[in-house]
Parts: C-alpha cells; structure tokens; sequence
C-alpha cells in the first residue's frame, strides 16, 4: 500500500467510522401529523397525512373482533382467529352506544368442550412472529370473585399467553394470583433481568396506580397488590400489551403493559430466546385463563369481553381521550386500511368515547414510537387536512 492509498483508506475509515458513531447516537423520529381529512364518526372512513408513520405491510390488523356479527366464532370482524376457547354470545353489559354483542364466560367450575382441566375464556391467533400488539377490552360482573388460593378457580389466571404454534414448552404469559400479585413468565428461559422498575421512576405497578410502596415485593413480580380492587366489577377495563421476542441470548426483549390507558410495566431488557429455545410466538391467549378452575369453584363468575385485536407490528392508530402520549387516558383502537409513510386511511372506532368530544389521534410506528401530542378532532366534525396542532419539542421520541 503507498502512502496516497493509505491517506484515502485512512480518511475513508474514518468517515464510516464518524458516519456510524453518528448514526448510532441518532434519536428515533417520532411520527408528525399534519392533517385529518374526513368526517369524524363512528365507521366512517379518515386520511391521516404526515411523515415517519414507517412501513406496515399488511394494512389490516391480523385479526380485530367487535362481535357486532353476533356470533363469536373463527371469524373475525377483520381477519380471523384460530380459535376463540370457551367463549359465547352476549348481548347484555355492552360497551358503548354501538355495541349489541360481546363474548362471555360463566367460570362456574363446568368442563371446557374439549374436557380439559383448565377455562379458556380468550381468542388465539396469528402465527409465529417476533413481535405483537395485543388489547382486549374485558367486564368482571358483580358476582365475580377472585380467589386467595392459587391453586383454586381464580387463584391463578393468564390473561396473556403467548406460545408457538410449534407446541414448544417455552412460552410467555402474565398471571394475575392468588389476590397477592401480577407477574410474567419467560418459562423455561431465565428471563435474565428483575421486573423492577416496572417502569422510569416507578419500582412497582401500585405506586404507578397511586397507592403507597408496597412494603415488600418479590422481584419476580410486578408489585400490583392492589389488582383486585383496580380490576373493579361491573366496569368495563382495558389491557394493551406490546410484546417482542429477544434476539437469541440477548436481553432485549421488549414487554409493555397499559390498563385502562396507564402505562404500568415498560421493559426492554427480557430474556425470551436462548440457544435451546429459539421459537417466535404467536397470542395464545388473549383474555382469561383458569388453571384450576374445578377446584373449589364459588359458583358463577361473570367474564365478558369485547374489541379483541392482534397484530404481528407495534404499528397502529390510537384516538385517547387525553393530548399527551404519556398520559393518554381512554384509548380506542382504529382499524387501518391502508398505510404508508406519509398517510394512512383508517375506519373510525369511536368506541366509548361520547358525541361531541374532543379526543386527540396519535399514530404509533413499528418500533412503538408515537407522536407525543395527539392531533385533536371531535367525534361528529370534519376535518379538511388541517393542522392545528401544537409542535411538540424537536427530536422528541416517545415510548
């Protein structure tokens, strides 16, 4: 090598060397909305104009389910699940205005149709992907009642699963016990970190909801003590979660959790893959899950359930009551039907959020990055591409 070549190959390593140090250190653009146009109702369909929404490929969810067909089945309002366990028809306890169906379980100790031991009141769906958003809206009635025992009905309910298709023995699932506590499990794979803090500045999920540090905690759990009076009965509650696989080995697996619109557990150091156990996963479940549900059973216990949507992307449109991500309150999800960088179509789900109200749209990208000041609209307005909403700081990336 002469020195000319050795000049040039020295200033060319350098450049990449600038280049990738400052990609590296690069905030993640947050999607900007620069316009609505459309008429706001419910069903209706809008374009949502802007940049850095990203890339969704399949439009659609893979599946989201209203019930408003009346049956509940394989087949989907959108998409399709697998299978939707032991679930019925209702048409009582509806969600909102537009809402004549929900699906329903009395876990009253009966055997499930394939004579199994356990309940399984949820919808499963989709194939093996790396990474889910998930949400299911849910109503406990009066009469039903959680249970101190884990080993009896109610003491020990999933109410997420998520399993390959494959079969395999390793899975995730969060777990509501015994009136003690919540937690996730990375089964058969150590998940390699504690789940506290369950999220920045918060070391538990009571202190999040408000209550006092509690006095002790196990780290395996979240620290939500107070779930049974939070998951209160004759309310109808939300769960959202975000879910991603790690990279083989790597603690860098990603876990969020909503209820009702508060984010409570935001990790993105879990353990899922390892060299043994290597598979994706799919929803296994999405509701509730009774392990034990002919041991000791009280008699009826009430679940209902409704707007079941999965899909294999954290990319999705939200309308929230409140103008800030951070503190996004009621959330509704919107179904798309199509998606680019620069625009999105999406039919309205104005789902409980009243006539005449002003809510605020946030779109959120595949790597679960949302605009952090919603674009305020009211249900029953139009909008002609307008934008007057307030700049949120440069550069900002919110989670």
């Amino acid at each position: 090598m002469n020195h000319k070549t050795g000049y040039l190959y020295s200033f060319v390593l350098a450049l990449v060397v600038l280049v990738s140090m400052h990609s590296f250190y690069m905030p993640v653009a947050a999607p900007v909305i620069s316009g609505i146009s459309g008429t706001i109702m419910h069903g209706s369909t809008v374009t949502v104009s802007g940049s850095g929404f990203g890339i969704k490929a399949q439009a659609a969810p893979i599946a989201w389910d209203n019930l408003e067909s009346g049956v509940c089945d394989n087949i989907a309002t959108v998409g399709s699940w697998t299978a939707t366990g032991t679930l019925g028809i209702n048409d009582n306890h509806n969600r909102n205005q537009f809402s004549n169906f929900n699906a329903f379980r009395n876990f009253d100790g009966d055997i499930s149709p394939w004579g199994a031991v356990n309940d399984e009141a949820a919808f499963r769906g989709g194939t093996d992907s790396r990474t889910w958003y998930v949400q299911y809206w849910f109503y406990l009635d009066s009469d039903f009642e959680f249970d101190g025992n884990i080993n009896n009905s109610l003491g020990n309910i999933k109410i997420l699963r998520m399993w390959s298709t494959s079969s395999a023995s390793d899975n995730f699932y969060v777990q509501a016990l015994c009136r003690y506590d919540t937690n996730a499990v990375v089964a058969l794979v150590n998940q390699g970190t504690d789940w506290s803090p369950v999220v920045g500045g918060y070391t538990w999920v009571d202190e999040v909801m408000g209550y006092d540090k509690p006095a002790y905690v196990d780290n395996s759990y979240f620290g939500w003590q107070h779930y049974e009076n939070d998951i209160s009965t004759g309310v109808w509650h939300l769960f959202q979660f975000e879910y991603s696989d790690s990279d083989i080995s790597t603690p860098n697996g990603v876990f969020r959790w909503w209820f009702n619109g508060k984010l409570i557990v935001d990790k993105t150091n879990v353990l899922t893959r390892n060299t043994t156990y290597t598979s994706f996963k799919r929803p296994r479940i999405v509701g509730f899950y009774d392990s034990h549900h002919a041991t000791n059973n009280d008699g009826s216990n009430h679940f209902y359930i409704d707007d079941a949507y999965i899909d294999n992307t954290f990319a999705r449109v939200e309308i929230c009551s409140n103008a800030l991500w951070s503190d996004k309150g009621q959330s509704e999800i919107q179904i798309p039907v199509s998606w680019s960088a620069s625009s999105i179509a999406v039919n309205i789900n104005q789902g409980s959020l009243a006539d005449g109200s002003t809510a605020y749209l946030y779109v959120v990208d595949s790597a679960g990055v949302s605009n952090a000041v919603g674009y305020p609209i009211t249900f029953g307005g139009s909008l002609l591409g307008h934008d007057d909403t307030p700049s949120p700081p440069s550069g900002l990336m919110v989670k």
